[in-house]
């Protein structure tokens, strides 16, 4: 029998109370980017990555910096640069395949 209490949820709401709905929304859009771009290429979703470029809006780019060493390691990217512009855009660029030399 399970006697061990269950878990309380309100310890997650609490620790997400501040966090900013922005930056799970840019996180999420990059780090799809990522995949979309492995999965393309017919690699594995654990594939290295080169680079992540992200441009967006000030507000945009200024909530993404929050999430963006999570969505690194998460997409195995070597490096995320950001750009602030008008236009929304997320280029990436996967490792070179060794055995395709």
């Amino acid at each position: 029998m399970h006697r061990a209490p269950w878990p309380d949820a309100s310890e997650l709401r609490d620790a997400a109370a501040d966090g900013n709905p922005l930056a799970y929304a840019m996180g999420a859009e990059v780090l799809s980017a990522a995949r979309r771009a492995k999965t393309e290429a017919k690699r594995s979703l654990k594939w290295a990555v080169d680079a992540i470029d992200v441009a967006d809006t000030a507000p945009r780019t200024e909530a993404f910096q929050s999430v963006l060493d999570d969505v690194r390691e998460a997409a195995n990217a070597t490096s995320v640069s950001v750009t602030v512009g008008t236009e929304a855009s997320v280029n990436v660029t996967l490792a070179a395949d060794p055995d395709a030399v």
